[in-house]
């Protein structure tokens, strides 16, 4: 799934092709406020973003 990020939908006269030399690379942040950090949403949230990050890389 991960893999087809931007993919879904196409056209039928368009297709994808794997980019390898460089492989690319995406860094995503998440920015929380301190009063928020203890959440249950945004903890939860934070969380489920490092396990995602953690099985890909």
């Amino acid at each position: 799934m991960l893999l087809l990020l931007g993919t879904r939908g196409l056209p039928p006269e368009l297709c994808t092709v794997r980019v390898v030399r460089p492989t690319p690379v995406r860094t995503i942040m998440a920015v929380v406020r301190d009063t928020a950090t203890h959440r249950p949403p945004v903890r939860a949230a934070v969380e489920s973003l490092e396990g995602v990050a953690a099985a890909c890389g």
